[in-house]
């Protein structure tokens, strides 16, 4: 059951990272970059943060 339940996961993850790596590919360099103020993320580091963040949690479900 348990071993279901993290494959389903681990599917969406992949499904959802798709999705976004579609997006993405469709963005330039300034959109990926661009800030809607100082105090916001740009497109480019709320990736950064989810990447580092999957990495994380992979370490820890191990």
């Amino acid at each position: 059951m348990f071993t279901l339940e993290l494959q389903e996961i681990n599917q969406r993850l992949k499904e959802t990272r798709d999705v976004l790596l579609t997006i993405l590919n469709g963005l330039n360099g300034d959109q990926l970059n661009r800030r809607h103020d100082s105090n916001s993320w740009s497109i480019s580091q709320v990736c950064q943060h989810l990447y580092k963040t999957e990495e994380l949690y992979v370490v820890a479900i191990k």
